[in-house]
């Protein structure tokens, strides 16, 4: 990343990468974003050899609705919920979304419509 902003500074690198880069407006259309859908199956293998399995999905586009719906009822979680959250309001540190916001941020991501379940391989 270093490397990448360094570069950046230079004129004519940084012209070039304007060019390649899309305008403001280029991306999907709202039609698209919100007729798209996802489905991402997970599998875990725990240190004793367990494999757990589950599923998330939504509608909507991941890239644009699905992860405006992740950091926003994250974000909610952590304002709202810190008395729920795994560990307490006092863990902090660099977590992972389950290992941080746990069961919290689970009822948030049901309620807002998305689909969390185990699943069979």
């Amino acid at each position: 990343m270093a490397a990448g902003r360094a570069a950046l500074a230079l004129a004519p690198l940084r012209r070039a990468a304007e060019r390649l880069a899309p305008a403001p407006g280029e991306g999907p259309s709202e039609r698209a974003m919100d007729n798209g859908s996802f489905r991402c199956e997970l599998v875990g293998t725990g240190e004793r050899g367990t494999v757990l399995r589950g599923r998330i999905a939504g509608r909507g586009d991941p890239g644009n609705r699905a992860t405006t719906v992740f950091v926003c009822e994250s974000a909610l979680a952590l304002a709202q919920d810190a008395g729920r959250l795994p560990g307490g309001p006092d863990r902090g540190g660099v977590l992972t979304p389950a290992t941080a916001l746990g069961g919290a941020l689970a009822a948030r991501l049901l309620a807002a419509g998305l689909t969390l379940a185990p699943f069979d391989a």
